[in-house]
């Protein structure tokens, strides 16, 4: 009698293609009429000293910054949430598993002997062997299941309203910004909960970059060991394709777990990070006009060392608008208007740091950004 094997849960209405950058952000550049395509110049490939190219090209938002199942949580990932755990390997918990005569009876234990699933001895709890058809079967439930809460929830939490504030926040800052320069006194107040949500988006854009945060980069180099930059990791135990070296793998475990702490129970090193800043610094608000248009890049949010050795945080919020978070006392910000001259130096600042750059304009001149 054949034993009942479970279907993997692909979960195929959460996205495969999972973005570090948010769509929602990057098709504030967008040119033609659905927002869905801009303008890039792919810094890393294309860009040297001694033989630059300048080719500047059209790309979908869909299909940059982004990589497969980057947010999901899978089988042998290492520090896995409890609910995790449950949503993948609970249906195993009809099976009596083995592996080299250790009795596999919770889903820590699972999850941990997962890459030595060859050697597992698999039976139902009348006794009955899997064939090896079946246990081929149930390796593909494990190899292709995924827990996917943090991508779900960084949509449903934070990018979907993204649009929505940050257009708003806009118009009601140009408004103050416009009676200011006017001599009018003006009726609109900008909210404490309203910098806090600000906050909030630039360090969640800073931590979702490829690169990652600089608190949590410091974490992971006093915390890990060199050797651990030197092994790689066979192909066929990779969890995630990009996660090459052991120091990798490490890395994005690290990230994942503190993006779903963070999401779930709003608490961590992110929302440290948030705390610290609504606390300790406070926004300059550049504001430019028509003409003159930030640019951005995967780092849409990054710390920066000014020239004075004093650090701020560059968030280029949308094309008109970039705040720089700097040392002053809680509750006040401050709106400048930004002159051509200090957009070309913020801008040169955000190509410098990027590696994928997004223009405003396909015939922006992005020699400029290197001289």
């Amino acid at each position: 009698m054949s034993i009942s094997i479970p279907e993997p849960k692909r979960q195929k209405n959460v996205a495969v293609n999972q973005h570090m950058i948010p769509r929602c952000y990057m098709k504030n550049w967008g040119y033609n009429a659905k927002k869905t395509s801009v303008w890039i110049y792919d810094k890393e490939n294309r860009y040297n000293e001694e033989n630059p190219d300048w080719t500047i090209e059209s790309k979908t938002i869909y299909k940059i910054n982004s990589l497969n199942c980057f947010h999901d949580f899978r089988a042998g990932y290492m520090y896995m949430p409890e609910e995790a755990l449950n949503e993948i390997f609970e249906p195993l918990k009809d099976f009596v598993i083995c592996d080299e005569g250790e009795l596999l009876n919770s889903n820590q234990k699972l999850n941990s002997h997962y890459y030595n699933y060859d050697k597992w001895e698999i039976s139902n709890k009348d006794g009955q062997k899997l064939c090896e058809y079946e246990k081929k079967k149930l390796y593909i439930y494990l190899k292709e299941s995924r827990y996917t809460f943090v991508e779900t929830e960084w949509a449903r939490t934070y990018e979907n309203s993204w649009g929505l504030f940050i257009h708003l926040f806009y118009k009601r800052i140009s408004k103050l910004r416009r009676e200011k320069d006017n001599g009018i006194k003006s009726t609109i107040s900008i909210t404490n909960q309203e910098i806090y949500k600000l906050i909030q988006y630039s360090v969640i854009y800073n931590w979702r970059s490829i690169q990652g945060n600089e608190i949590f980069n410091n974490v992971i180099k006093s915390s890990t060991m060199d050797i651990l930059k030197k092994i790689e990791i066979p192909e066929e135990k990779r969890v995630y394709e990009n996660d090459i070296m052991a120091i990798d793998e490490v890395i994005h475990v690290k990230r994942i777990n503190d993006f779903f702490d963070f999401l779930k129970n709003d608490r961590g090193l992110i929302k440290k990070n948030i705390d610290d800043i609504y606390e300790n610094l406070i926004p300059i608000i550049y504001l430019t006009d028509g003409s003159k248009k930030f640019i951005t890049s995967n780092e849409p949010s990054f710390t920066y060392t000014g020239q004075d050795g004093m650090n701020e945080m560059i968030f280029v919020a949308l094309p008109n608008m970039l705040i720089s978070f700097v040392k002053g006392n809680k509750g006040i910000f401050h709106i400048k208007n930004a002159t051509q001259k200090k957009v070309d130096e913020l801008n040169k600042i955000i190509a410098d740091r990027g590696k994928l750059l997004i223009l405003p304009e396909q015939n922006y001149d992005i020699e400029k950004l290197f001289l």
